[in-house]
């Protein structure tokens, strides 16, 4: 669609720029959603970055809590989604599946950096956000599973999958990041593809 600045002389368009250009990376995706995850339109505890999957020895981009208590998989690409992407997290979605509160609560731990602190308490960090969400009561941990793929443009072959695994109850969204260059100031757009 595009992206305007508003001035006294009117309307400017933004040029639209590449992440690759900018030289913004991965990592700058994972910066940005840790220090504000409603930029995925979801209030998400973010508990783990770079996570280890030990069955796979692959490491998921970020791994967060919602309020509902479903593990969310948040995979990163500062490139076009291909479609191996949408088969490496239903991968991901499905070693964390058998997880247990105690796999959780390790992950948050070494992101907290409170690895060793035995008052480092979980339950009470997930509480509390579920209250700042609007939830009264705390969920079971890990019920379910959700998927969040976030990449600079889509290839139609993904986004038909996804939207193939969402009508089947498969709680997938696929997030789309257009940038934005004006003088030196760099603008991001997330835009959701998938669900329509």
């Amino acid at each position: 669609m595009g992206l305007w600045k508003i001035t006294d002389k009117g309307l400017i368009k933004v040029s639209e720029t590449k992440f690759k250009q900018e030289k913004l990376l991965e990592e700058h995706l994972e910066d940005w959603i840790l220090s504000d995850s409603t930029i995925l339109e979801d209030p998400l505890l973010i508990i783990g970055r770079q996570v280890l999957i030990p069955d796979t020895k692959d490491h998921l981009d970020l791994l967060a809590l919602d309020p509902q208590g479903n593990s969310v998989i948040i995979e990163l690409k500062r490139r076009k989604l291909k479609d191996a992407v949408d088969m490496q997290v239903m991968k991901y979605a499905s070693y964390i599946s058998r997880w247990k509160f105690s796999d959780f609560e390790n992950i948050a731990r070494n992101h907290c950096g409170k690895t060793g602190d035995p008052d480092f308490n979980f339950n009470s960090l997930y509480e509390s956000f579920c209250e700042d969400a609007g939830f009264d009561q705390v969920p079971d941990i890990n019920e379910d599973q959700r998927i969040i793929i976030v990449g600079s443009a889509v290839r139609d072959k993904l986004g038909s999958m996804a939207l193939w695994l969402y009508e089947h109850g498969i709680d997938i969204k696929v997030i789309e990041v257009k940038a934005y260059k004006d003088s030196e100031e760099v603008f991001i757009e997330p835009s959701i593809v998938v669900p329509l």
